[in-house]
């Protein structure tokens, strides 16, 4: 069979269809593998955040003083040492091991029967903290993530 004189070849017809075909689906395909490694820094972060919290919490432990009530006195070095430990994950200085974590981000609190240690951390995205939205309002992309480990004196 002929084609007619102002038909194309299939074929002819079928040109640029991939080239279409990928503009569309690769910027689609680019944000979910960037939303996929995003979720997983996330996940490592807030892990970190609560192994840092535990770990604290568990030296803030060790060293409080108890009678048969409870807990008695903390001293002021040892608070120091937790927040310093919830920080940097050693007793003096050392660097954050999480970006932009302080040791103001850090709350300890003892009462007669518990000590808790709460660590608060601004989670933001690695292409930055805020994108822009419809008529000149940004939409904010960072959140707070905390971990709180709280224990009992033995």
């Amino acid at each position: 069979m002929r084609n007619h004189p102002m038909q194309r070849p299939r074929r002819a017809r079928q040109r640029g269809v991939a080239a279409i075909e990928a503009t569309i689906a690769l910027p689609i395909l680019f944000l979910m593998f960037y939303a996929v490694g995003e979720f997983g820094r996330l996940l490592y972060q807030y892990n970190q955040l609560n192994s840092l919290a535990r770990n604290a919490s568990r030296h803030l432990m060790s060293y409080t003083s108890t009678n048969s009530t409870g807990i008695k006195s903390v001293s002021d070095l040892v608070v120091s040492q937790v927040r310093n430990m919830a920080v940097t994950g050693q007793l003096d200085g050392g660097t954050p091991l999480l970006r932009g974590l302080t040791t103001d981000n850090v709350t300890v609190s003892v009462n007669q029967t518990l000590a808790t240690v709460t660590v608060t951390y601004d989670w933001t995205p690695i292409f930055g903290e805020s994108i822009p939205g419809f008529f000149g309002d940004a939409v904010d992309l960072s959140w707070d993530i905390s971990a709180t480990s709280t224990m009992r004196p033995l």
